[in-house]
């Protein structure tokens, strides 16, 4: 029996690079074939261009878990062009008028995961499952500060993430129809780590509704401190394009207001004390209270180095 010729309730999209999508891949055509949903779900992975380890790996994985119907198929670039180029091409080749974006290191929490999103797809423009760390076993050293530090600030039940629905937006885990995609596309002027998602959702919910569910996944992805603060630095000048985007908005966010002020002071005062908040962020191995206020300063100071350096892009040369 052939694959059906009807477009599917659901999309499944899935940016890689650089990660093994076996666990994913697997729980995904698992729930397809104990729920015989081979007709309502097709799942797209695009690869990045990652390294050729991962790549025949997957492939293998996509052959693998392809059987009696369940429509897996990987995609991928010669080079690498980002996420939003990545997810870009995950709708050009999606057939569904609903598509679930989730990442490449993320696990289902629940075993009904597909089903309740089939379920949800017609009651907001954007569903949103949230995040969690259930399914996270390692508990190394140099991850330890993030598994802690990101499981305050990236998980809530959905009815703490409604109180503010933009900022609980993560691209890891949300439905959206298609027409929402169209209408508001991701911004291809975010580079790298940081603020996307939470800027995609501030224009969702300007001009359609935001829903937050339990339906979550668990993040594996897990970052070492030193991976953290480079991503950390990264963002800083996605925070500048955010508050460029939206002013009002982004001067609600603590983190915003310091760092604007901050962005008075010189520019080797700013770059010391991040390096020294920085190198004792990485050296310290505890307590996690001073950890986090190392790395709070850290992220403050250079994000005032990036406001700094956009507004004397500002001045007019004499």
């Amino acid at each position: 029996m052939g694959k059906s010729t009807s477009p599917p309730k659901l999309s499944v999209l899935v940016p890689v690079f650089n990660w093994d999508i076996g666990r994913l891949a697997k729980a995904l055509a698992l729930e397809i074939r104990q729920f015989g949903l081979q007709a309502d779900i097709e799942v797209h992975f695009y690869d990045d261009a990652s390294g050729s380890a991962f790549r025949h790996a997957n492939r293998a994985h996509i052959r693998l878990e392809s059987g009696d119907n369940v429509s897996l198929s990987m995609h991928e670039f010669s080079v690498n062009r980002g996420r939003s180029a990545a997810r870009n091409a995950l709708v050009e080749v999606a057939r569904g008028d609903h598509l679930l974006f989730l990442d490449a290191d993320v696990l289902p929490d629940t075993p009904d995961f597909l089903q309740q999103y089939i379920l949800a797809r017609h009651s907001a423009d954007a569903v949103c499952g949230g995040i969690s760390y259930r399914q996270c076993k390692v508990r190394q050293s140099q991850t330890r500060f993030y598994l802690r530090y990101s499981g305050v600030t990236s998980v809530g039940d959905a009815s703490i993430r409604m109180n503010k629905p933009w900022a609980w937006l993560y691209t890891a885990n949300v439905l959206v129809s298609r027409s929402t995609i169209d209408r508001v596309p991701f911004d291809g002027e975010f580079q790298g780590y940081g603020y996307e998602d939470l800027e995609w959702g501030l224009r969702v919910s300007e001009s359609g509704r935001l829903l937050h569910i339990d339906n979550s996944v668990s993040h594996l992805g897990l970052l070492s401190k030193l991976t953290l603060s480079d991503k950390t630095r990264e963002a800083a000048l996605n925070l500048v394009h955010l508050w460029q985007l939206h002013p009002q908005t982004a001067e609600t966010m603590k983190l915003v207001r310091l760092a604007r002020l901050l962005s008075k002071l010189p520019a080797p005062i700013l770059r010391a004390a991040a390096a020294a908040s920085r190198w004792a962020f990485l050296q310290l191995p505890g307590p996690y209270i001073v950890e986090l206020a190392l790395f709070q300063s850290d992220k403050v100071l250079r994000s005032a180095l990036a406001f700094r350096a956009w507004f004397v892009s500002q001045t007019p040369s004499s």
